[in-house]
């Protein structure tokens, strides 16, 4: 059964929250990347497994990758810009492992919003799909079940990831479900 035939889905939540909350040792963000909870998916990988498979067994069916600030924007912050790949792919391996063998489970690709709005004039569009486009193409390509644009505070930032999704799912001819996200405040 594929995602698209599931009647309703459950999608894991909080993942940077629970990282916060799980007492990892300072060792495994090293000297420079407090925070980039992404650095974890080449550091501590086991933990994230570990993470993955705790909400799995608590009733989810779908467990999003640590790949929320996993753009080129975001890791450029600690000088990781040049792990987007890796980074990217090595979280797709962690969430298969925790899915592994199980039926019905899925991985979601999650996409996060950046640190910097397009609406407000903090990046430039192109410069935006640019960072989407070499984040989405490792999700897709290490075989995510669908992809989810999340937390969105701009809808133009939206608009730019969604259409960076559908423009790698046309170039692989792959065929998997987008959702988005979105929170708005006052």
């Amino acid at each position: 059964m594929s995602i698209k035939e599931e009647k309703l889905i459950i999608i894991d939540g909080a993942c940077g929250t629970t990282i916060q909350q799980m007492g990892l040792p300072k060792e495994v963000w090293g000297d420079r990347y407090a925070g980039c909870n992404e650095y974890l998916n080449l550091s501590a990988g086991q933990a994230i497994v570990e993470m993955h498979s705790a909400f799995l067994n608590v009733g989810a069916t779908v467990v999003e990758t640590n790949t929320f600030g996993a753009t080129r924007v975001v890791l450029a912050e600690y000088g990781l810009e040049d792990q987007v790949d890796t980074l990217n792919r090595r979280a797709v391996e962690h969430a298969k492992q925790a899915v592994d063998g199980k039926p019905g489970r899925y991985v979601a690709g999650s996409i996060g919003p950046t640190t910097k709005l397009p609406s407000l004039g903090q990046i430039d569009v192109s410069e935006l799909r640019q960072a989407y486009l070499e984040q989405i193409r490792p999700l897709v390509d290490s075989g995510v079940d669908l992809l989810c644009i999340e937390t969105c505070q701009d809808l133009l930032q939206a608009k730019t990831a969604a259409v960076a999704a559908f423009d790698i799912l046309e170039q692989t001819g792959k065929e998997i479900p987008v959702i988005v996200s979105v929170t708005i405040e006052p």
